[in-house]
């Protein structure tokens, strides 16, 4: 267990899009950004206090792989603020 907290990440601007299948979601939706968030993880799901959001955009005709490619992008940009 970690001393003082751990850190979370999920795919969408939080608050907005919690839960399950984020990813998939801001593609039905039609959603062209999102944020990668960063979050002190709490008790609750995806509803910790957020430390840091990273924009990447999402391209008409991107499926999964291609928008979990450029999430995995601001991965790096996020861990070496």
């Amino acid at each position: 267990m970690p001393n003082n907290f751990s850190i979370g990440t999920h795919p969408t601007a939080l608050p907005f899009n919690r839960g399950r299948h984020p990813l998939h979601w801001v593609i039905d939706l039609g959603i062209s950004e999102t944020k990668l968030s960063f979050f002190k993880m709490d008790e609750g799901v995806d509803t910790g206090n957020i430390i840091l959001q990273c924009p990447f955009q999402i391209d008409e005709g991107d499926e999964i792989e291609d928008v979990n490619s450029k999430m995995n992008l601001v991965v790096y940009d996020g861990i070496t603020i």
